[in-house]
């Protein structure tokens, strides 16, 4: 895509989303986070289950507090016309609505994209096949968010070397950071104009491991790392808070500070609905009680960020 090609709102939707102070809610079932939470909270994860937890939850008072964006389904946008989908919520919360895909048949992910702008989408975060710093994977990534911008919308290009399943990240600093340089390299070769990709990194959890010792440290090296791995032109970087330090549950969160990046934000994934799904527990009677405990933890999350940067907080387990 020529230098200049990309219409303004879309290179303001990128700026917006990595913006300081807020960061993203991560609603989506594409790996079946949000399935087994429900399923802990006794709740059968059916379509109409899962709709229901994200109106509830983009519709909790004060969200947008908190969360400048949510990442949904591309089902979660059905019915935006009539005003009855997630989506609809969240743009009536002024939440930055957006959906997850996994890059497919180039010709369906490309129809796909289309029609879920077409019904009120702004971005996609595409999920590369597989974890690592393959130069096919990062082509594959490369690929997907050309189609993005083609379509109009943002791509969140999540660059991630750990499995989201492991009980402790890997540890390897190294691998991320190539992982990033080599999809910066794809993205440069496809003709993608990097203004307004935002790249989803698991890099800190690499430097804090699974038995954190000094946070402070540990996230200072992760930010100069981002700082060489992510060339200026990038839009932003979202961090991936599900994989940070399995031993901080329970725990007051850290702060992670990044103010050697200056354009990152967090995404915090379904598992921090946790308390208040097992609240709800399928009873619409309780939501406003669920509602109120989501309130609470997104509290924390604020405070984390006053304290000096993105809150390196444990969401698994």
């Amino acid at each position: 895509m020529p230098d200049g090609a990309l219409p303004p709102p879309l290179l303001v939707l990128a700026r917006r989303l990595v913006a300081p102070g807020r960061g993203l809610l991560d609603l989506s079932d594409v790996d079946g986070a949000l399935s087994s939470r429900l399923l802990v909270a006794d709740v059968l994860p059916s379509l109409a289950a899962k709709q229901s937890v994200r109106r509830w939850v983009l519709s909790t008072p004060g969200l947008p507090r908190t969360v400048a964006a949510a990442i949904l389904d591309a089902a979660a946008f059905d019915g935006h016309q009539d005003g009855t989908s997630p989506a609809f919520t969240a743009g009536a919360q002024r939440i930055l609505p957006g959906f997850a895909v996994r890059p497919t048949v180039e010709r369906i992910l490309a129809d796909r994209l289309r029609g879920c702008r077409a019904r009120g989408a702004l971005f996609a975060r595409c999920r590369a096949p597989g974890p690592g710093a393959a130069r096919g994977t990062a082509r594959v990534a490369a690929s997907s968010a050309l189609m993005c911008q083609a379509a109009g919308l943002v791509p969140v290009i999540e660059v991630v070397t750990t499995d989201p399943g492991d009980e402790a990240p890997n540890t390897a600093p190294d691998a991320a950071v190539a992982a990033l340089v080599v999809t910066v390299q794809e993205l440069k070769l496809a003709g993608v104009d990097p203004r307004s990709v935002v790249l989803a990194s698991d890099l800190p959890a690499c430097f804090i491991g699974p038995a954190p010792g000094d946070l402070t440290g540990s996230a200072a090296l992760a930010s100069a790392a981002l700082a060489v791995a992510v060339p200026r032109e990038i839009a932003g970087v979202v961090l991936d808070l599900t994989t940070v330090a399995p031993s901080l549950d329970g725990q007051p969160p850290a702060a992670l500070h990044l103010s050697g990046l200056r354009r990152g934000t967090w995404c915090a994934g379904p598992s921090i609905l946790a308390e208040a799904l097992c609240t709800w527990a399928g009873n619409e009677d309780r939501v406003p009680a669920a509602q109120a405990v989501l309130a609470g933890r997104l509290a924390v999350l604020r405070a984390a960020e006053r304290v000096g940067g993105c809150p390196a907080v444990r969401e698994g387990g």
